[in-house]
């Protein structure tokens, strides 16, 4: 069994959330998927939310987070979404508690075009507590991205996200205002031997936002066998919900391909 997670902070980010759990629903009909909601306006999106089979929870239902806005998390590196970034460990550290089984978290800007290689990825949360996606390159090698994330069900699993939890109160207490991918690659800087416990991504198949263009024309460069078709696109590295959507919305599924255990084989 493997539960898909995700966050829904705020009616603003629903365009960008909706395209994404259709994109599922596509390739996975009965997959699960529970998401942890802080809305303004819920009625008519959890109406939605149930159509897509989504158990959705409210956060603002606990405690001090009733006075904290439903809204915020658009607006990249602001106060208000770096706070709510810490609500990805506590999301994915439930659902491992309570499901006992891998846990994958999907970010609301991110669009499934071919089904999740589940099998796979299952194997390889059997070798690795966890994988991301990599966001290297020229700058950045080996860069963690945590907008598609897999986490076996462990006691060490357990114990790093309560980690980053900490981590990320402490932040905030002391002003320093990191969000979560920052606090995530910070503490790996820090944990250099946790690094054997990860498994990166393949770009190709995995691509983040700034690989858009290489992407644009997929279609018909795949059949030219220069590009391998994506298993899912990231729409980051554009900032703004309008912007996002756009992305998403110019990658279009194609028939599914059986790329990824190859790659793995290589």
């Amino acid at each position: 069994m493997v539960v898909l997670a995700t966050l829904l902070l705020g009616d603003e980010t629903w365009p960008m959330q909706q395209r994404s759990l259709r994109s599922i629903r596509v390739h996975h009909p009965d997959l699960p998927i529970i998401t942890y909601y802080a809305l303004e306006q819920a009625g008519a999106i959890l109406e939605e939310l149930k159509g897509f089979q989504v158990e959705a929870i409210d956060i603002q239902e606990r405690g001090f987070l009733r006075r904290i806005p439903a809204g915020g998390y658009a607006n990249y590196n602001s106060a208000l979404f770096n706070l709510k970034t810490a609500y990805k460990w506590n999301l994915i550290h439930d659902l491992l508690v309570k499901y006992k089984c891998p846990v994958i978290f999907v970010d609301a800007d991110i669009k499934l075009l071919q089904p999740l290689p589940l099998r796979d990825l299952s194997c390889i949360l059997e070798g690795y507590q966890c994988f991301v996606q990599d966001e290297g390159n020229t700058l950045f090698p080996k860069h963690p991205c945590t907008g598609f994330m897999g986490f076996a069900y462990s006691d060490q699993t357990l114990s790093l996200l309560e980690e980053l939890l900490k981590a990320h109160a402490a932040d905030l207490i002391y002003g320093k205002g990191r969000h979560d991918q920052d606090l995530f690659y910070s503490y790996l800087k820090d944990h250099a031997d946790f690094q054997r416990h990860i498994y990166y991504l393949p770009q190709r198949l995995f691509p983040v936002g700034y690989m858009a263009p290489l992407y644009r024309n997929y279609r018909s460069e795949n059949r030219s066998g220069q590009l391998s078709s994506p298993i899912l696109f990231h729409a980051n590295w554009v900032v703004g919900c309008d912007a996002k959507t756009a992305l998403m919305d110019a990658f279009v599924a194609e028939t599914p391909q059986q790329e990824f255990s190859a790659s793995l084989e290589g």
